[in-house]
């Protein structure tokens, strides 16, 4: 028992000769008291919170907020904190804001200052993101964010010696655009296009650090035709990330590109909606080529909320050789040639002068757009009757219409028995069919029932007729010839 009670206290020394080590970030700032429990807990463990590396915005416009660069090795984490009731609550997180670099950053606010190449002030509190030189006399790297009144937090303008080698990237960033400036201020270059500037989604990556690259990449986002059944919503995206991208909402539909299609969540996204788990978006390619197709719904960031996807999946037919592509607003670049007649098409909905269809591809379903006036609805098959009498005979015809153009008539015609056997008789011997009072060349068959009251015959037509065709016409032909005071008329409008 002895031996045992003098182990137990050889561990206890052994244990107090080695202070507990403290958990969380190693916090050199001054933080408010909420913040500094935040970044105490184990997950930053490893993490320094610098200095100056914390800058607070109280009572500001769209609220109370403060943000905390915290580093480890050479990177570097964003972190935002509002303040509700008053406590400040863990807001945003973004790591791919800040560069990696061995360098500490400095946060400041240059509310007040006056930017040197705009000569615009900065009227609202603005977080300065700074990187100095080792000599600390100039800043290498400065990214400028403005708060607005509801609370986001946009990038106003960068300075910037590390984007690209032996360029000074300085530049004034607007929503759809970007003004570079050359260092003496000589001259600048206006760049029209969309680059991510919300706080939130920034990335520093996605950024061009010079009027080539930015000529190259940047656009902006298409007008949707305003009598388009599709309906475009601009999301928020983070940055920096990739997701596969479909023809339609699931893996098994083509994928473009080679089978390699990816959309950059560092440029524009537009979303339409979601279908089974995905959702339709529109993005850009480059600058000469967007794209539409589906990515899954759990690329969305938290909170977005879409509609759901309404498509009315009519049957349809193509009327004349077409092609469909995946960039009807822009390129119009051709993905797939299809055949005039092809009806495996699912007509899916109308934008602008363009049917969104679903066709069978190589296997797989593919979705595009073909041009409206290529394609046709078919909605099944529609039957229509009418009749006509005179004292001397009636008849009554049933049309069926499949696919909208494709007819087969039965005319049911009963006269009197004389018609079999009298020589003065001027008996039916066929029908001409006429769409819009155009003759339309038909296969005809007649089958003759011989009663002794009666005289009955049925005259089959059948073959395709124009498109938008509104009234038929069936004009009996007579032994004597064409009678077209006995036609009979359809109606085929709604």
């Amino acid at each position: 028992m002895k031996r045992l009670f003098t182990l137990l206290l050889t561990l206890s020394l052994m244990v107090a000769a080695f202070p507990a080590l403290a958990a969380g970030a190693d916090i050199r700032a001054d933080l408010p008291e909420d913040i500094h429990a935040f970044f105490s807990s184990s997950t930053f463990n490893g993490y320094t919170i610098h200095m100056e590396a914390v800058e607070v915005f109280e009572d500001t416009v769209g609220g109370s907020f403060a943000f905390a660069a915290a580093t480890k090795g050479n990177q570097h984490t964003l972190y935002g904190f509002v303040k509700k009731d008053g406590k400040w609550q863990y807001w945003l997180k973004n790591t791919t804001v800040l560069l990696n670099t061995e360098k500490s950053y400095i946060l400041a606010n240059c509310k007040g200052q006056t930017d040197i190449d705009t000569e615009q002030i900065y009227k609202n509190d603005s977080l300065q993101i700074i990187l100095l030189s080792d000599t600390g006399d100039y800043y290498v790297h400065s990214q400028i964010f403005s708060v607005n009144e509801y609370g986001q937090w946009h990038m106003k303008s960068i300075f910037s010696h590390l984007l690209a080698e032996k360029t000074v990237t300085n530049a004034w960033v607007e929503k759809d655009r970007i003004i570079y400036y050359r260092e003496d201020l000589a001259r600048n270059t206006t760049v029209w296009g969309v680059v991510e500037t919300n706080l939130r989604y920034c990335s520093i990556a996605a950024f061009p650090p010079t009027v080539q690259a930015a000529r190259e990449v940047l656009t902006n986002p298409p007008s949707i035709p305003g009598s388009s059944q599709l309906t475009a919503k601009a999301i928020n995206f983070t940055g920096g990330q990739k997701f596969p991208v479909y023809s339609g909402p699931g893996s098994s539909y083509e994928r473009a590109a080679g089978g390699k299609a990816m959309v950059s969540t560092n440029d524009w996204i537009q979303v339409f909606g979601e279908e089974n788990g995905y959702i339709l978006i529109q993005y850009d390619i480059s600058a000469d080529q967007m794209r539409f197709g589906y990515i899954e719904k759990n690329a969305l960031p938290k909170g977005a909320d879409i509609p759901q996807l309404t498509f009315d999946f009519d049957e349809a037919v193509i009327t004349q050789n077409t092609y469909l592509t995946d960039d009807p607003l822009n390129s119009q670049t051709l993905i797939r040639s299809i055949s005039a007649g092809q009806s495996d098409v699912k007509w899916l909905a109308t934008m602008g002068n363009w049917v969104y269809a679903e066709v069978q591809g190589s296997g797989e379903s593919l979705r595009g757009f073909i041009p409206a006036h290529a394609i046709t609805r078919t909605p099944g098959r529609k039957t229509y009757t009418a009749s006509y009498n005179n004292s001397e005979y009636t008849a009554s015809v049933q049309a069926d219409i499949t696919y909208g153009t494709l007819i087969n008539a039965q005319i049911s015609v009963t006269a009197p028995a004389s018609w079999n056997y009298d020589a003065s008789a001027d008996p039916i011997t066929g029908y001409q069919l006429y769409a819009n009072n155009v003759p339309v060349a038909c296969q005809s068959s007649a089958a003759k029932l011989s009663l002794s009251s009666s005289w009955h015959t049925t005259f089959t037509l059948s073959g395709t007729l124009p498109q938008n065709t509104a009234i038929l016409g069936l004009c009996p032909i007579r032994a004597s010839g064409q009678n077209a005071a006995e036609t009979i008329i359809l109606s085929l409008n709604p």
